[in-house]
């Protein structure tokens, strides 16, 4: 005896499942593209911040240039005063204020002479909890002593810790 075969019941209806697939592939691309302008959007933000830093860079470059910029800072006992790569040191406490200020006034003096009339900008970093408070009021008195008689010479102070 023959079989036979029943034309609908074998034939799979794949509509349905092409309509899912479609529709998935659609919202899939609709994602894509809106990451993608998030993406876009956060580049141009980064572009714009570069733009930003160049801009400081070649300002900084400048006072490079034209400045004198010295670092003082207090760390474990030692007042260190940086001028690029130079770095010097002198121990605080020990001998009594009037031995700190004169080293910090010679130091300054030197930058002086070697700057022919650029302007010094000089930065205090202070952690006040690990200074003698001696050591700092010799520190203070001192660069505002050197920059009222210096019209090249500006200092700033700003806390650490």
């Amino acid at each position: 005896m023959r079989r036979r075969r029943r034309r609908g019941s074998d034939e799979i209806n794949l509509t349905p499942l092409l309509d899912v697939l479609f529709s998935i592939l659609f919202i899939s691309l609709l994602a894509g593209q809106g990451l993608s302008d998030r993406q876009q959007q956060q580049i141009d933000q980064m572009e714009q911040q570069i733009a930003g830093y160049e801009d400081q860079l070649a300002s900084y470059e400048e006072y490079d240039r034209d400045a004198v910029i010295v670092t003082l800072r207090n760390v474990e006992g030692r007042l260190t005063i940086s001028r690029g790569s130079d770095e010097d040191a002198i121990a605080l406490g020990e001998d009594g204020a009037g031995r700190v200020a004169r080293w910090l006034e010679q130091k300054v003096d030197g930058y002086l002479a070697e700057a022919e009339n650029e302007p010094i900008y000089i930065v205090f970093y202070c952690d006040r909890e690990h200074i003698y408070t001696t050591d700092y009021n010799a520190i203070v008195n001192t660069m505002t002593a050197l920059e009222r008689g210096h019209k090249e010479v500006f200092w700033k102070q700003t806390q650490e810790g």
